[in-house]
């Protein structure tokens, strides 16, 4: 009659080249006897498995993703009682790590005169993942139930809005619960919806940043109480994906340029004009960054004051 299938106590371990992944595959069955008579039964399926992933590591964050197809379900021989599950289930792992490169983005030589091209690398900044789980409890009471037996719930949890504080992000949503029961004479259904409002704690979070969240939900529990009242508890798992989208340039493409003649000074005289840095001073008269360091005696070369004399000295090989 009716089918659930449902991932959950996912977890990963992370090893030299590998991910290990764990969870459980719960299945639920709702199904007609011979006597005419509904019945439900529940399943857990262990889900283990590895993943290759080249250079991965301890210091990695690794990030999982679930799809379940092909589901085969069929009873087996009546003597057996008892179903044949088939399932296959795609995992989809994605390892990073926060890292500071240091980037060429500008160069030259002294004594050849050389050509590039630069071109813009989008990329993704201070990526950053947090969990977190968001505890749902509610008593409702539904006339429609009542008393009677309830043999499924399917849960939807939904994010209506979603706002961005400082080291900290508010969600708001509803989740849709269809009640599966029993009825006069049959089964039936029952939807109802419940708002929640989470608050999930993530350092370093601001505006400027794009948030990824996905939800997953790890228990749900529905007890119908002496009253009749429903005593509602959902564990709902959220997954928080923050980064940055930015921008670096790259050099494309160098030549060295034929046939162009190098300035011969010896020694130039320069004062400092503002925006200029010691590199730039250095590449436009083909000297070295050191050399007029040393040269001039500079113990901050990160700050030149404006007006400053410099001896720009000339690269000796």
């Amino acid at each position: 009659m009716k089918t659930d299938l449902r991932i959950t106590n996912r977890d990963t371990k992370i090893s030299y080249n590998k991910v290990l992944i764990k969870s459980d595959l719960q299945v639920k069955i709702i199904y007609l006897t011979e006597e005419n008579r509904i019945n439900m039964k529940e399943a857990t399926i262990p889900i283990v498995g590895f993943v290759d992933l080249p250079n991965i590591s301890e210091e990695h964050n690794c990030n999982v993703k679930y799809e379940m197809k092909n589901v085969i379900i069929k009873p087996n021989n009546v003597e057996e009682h008892s179903i044949y599950i088939e399932a296959e289930i795609d995992v989809y792992c994605e390892a990073y790590e926060n890292r500071n490169l240091q980037m060429i983005q500008d160069l030259y030589s002294p004594t050849r005169s050389l050509n590039f091209r630069q071109k813009q690398v989008k990329v993704m900044q201070n990526q950053e993942l947090k969990k977190q789980v968001c505890n749902v409890r509610e008593k409702q009471v539904i006339p429609e139930i009542g008393s009677h037996q309830i043999y499924d719930v399917e849960v939807t949890p939904i994010i209506e809005g979603q706002t961005i504080l400082n080291n900290r992000i508010v969600y708001d949503g509803d989740i849709k619960l269809n009640f599966i029961f029993e009825g006069t004479g049959g089964i039936n259904t029952k939807e109802i919806s419940v708002p929640f409002s989470f608050t999930m704690d993530f350092d370093g979070i601001n505006t400027d940043r794009n948030i990824d969240t996905v939800i997953e939900i790890e228990s749900q529990n529905f007890i119908v109480m002496p009253d009749e009242s429903i005593d509602i508890r959902i564990d709902l798992g959220f997954t928080a994906i923050s980064g940055r989208d930015g921008s670096i340039a790259i050099i494309d493409d160098v030549t060295e340029e034929e046939n162009r003649e190098l300035s011969k000074y010896s020694m130039v005289i320069y004062f400092v004009k503002p925006n200029d840095t010691i590199w730039n001073i250095a590449k436009r008269f083909g000297s070295t960054v050191d050399d007029i360091v040393r040269v001039n005696g500079i113990e901050n070369p990160e700050n030149i004051q404006v007006g400053k004399q410099l001896f720009i000295p000339r690269y000796h090989e």
